[in-house]
């Protein structure tokens, strides 16, 4: 019986500990909301002036690399895709010999 009341108690503790690390998620959010500002604006700009969507779509295009790649690597991070982008990144800088 106290054995079972042991392992209770630590899905209590596992459960807290992740119930608090989601009340902290809000960060994440405002990282991910402030680096898509500019896809919304850019595709909002066409209805207030005379450019067509296509000027938009051409728009994101001229976006830096650097941009592009710092939100496709935060939405995997955030989405939970961590094992993914280590992989891509092993195979990109040919880490492959990494010590776990």
């Amino acid at each position: 019986m106290k054995n079972a009341e042991k392992k209770l108690e630590e899905k209590k503790l596992t459960h807290d500990i992740q119930e608090e690390s989601l009340s902290r998620s809000w960060k994440d959010e405002f990282i991910v909301v402030m680096l898509m500002i500019p896809i919304p604006i850019t595709m909002i700009y066409p209805f207030f002036t005379d450019d067509s969507m296509t000027t938009a779509w051409t728009n994101l295009a001229l976006m830096p690399e650097w941009y592009s790649q710092l939100l496709m690597i935060v939405l995997l991070v955030v989405f939970g895709l961590k094992a993914l982008l280590f992989r891509i990144a092993d195979k990109l800088f040919g880490r492959s010999n990494i010590t776990k």
